[in-house]
């Protein structure tokens, strides 16, 4: 009797609820994009890189959070990773001026076609994880006419 009253007391005190990562007060998300290059011409496929830093997670149980919420930011498993070198596939990139771009993939990742010669100002948006997201660096890309 002795050994379950034990037994009951260790499974009691030891709790198996999930435990989530959400933003703490010192919490960041910043977004970097690299090009290729930042001279191409017309029809030329631009390749478009982006790494992601996050930090200042915390650990919460389960219960503590409203997963429910969209406005609530959380991560579930391993802790989030601090570093990722190429996140291009999760980001929504925007030019200006705009509408004489074709985004798409390739094996290198996410790729940019100008249509018109000129001076174009590129940059991406992460709303992975937490809104209102991350705003990354702005590239300058020069659009010449083919020969």
């Amino acid at each position: 009797m002795r050994v379950l009253l034990i037994l009951s007391a260790l499974l009691v005190g030891c709790s198996s609820e999930e435990i989530l990562y959400v933003p703490g007060p010192e919490f960041y998300q910043k977004v970097d994009l690299s090009v290729s290059s930042s001279e191409i011409e017309v029809g030329e496929v631009l390749i478009l890189k982006v790494s992601r830093e996050t930090a200042g997670w915390i650990e919460k149980p389960s219960s503590e959070v409203n997963t429910d919420d969209p406005n609530q930011c959380w991560y579930r498993g391993s802790p989030p990773p601090k570093y990722e070198e190429e996140v291009s596939p999760n980001i929504a990139f925007k030019a200006t001026p705009e509408g004489y771009q074709r985004y798409g993939f390739d094996l290198n990742g996410r790729t940019v076609m100008f249509t018109n010669a000129g001076e174009y100002q590129i940059k991406g948006h992460s709303s992975l994880w937490c809104a209102p997201g991350a705003t990354s660096n702005t590239v300058a890309i020069t659009v010449h006419e083919g020969n």
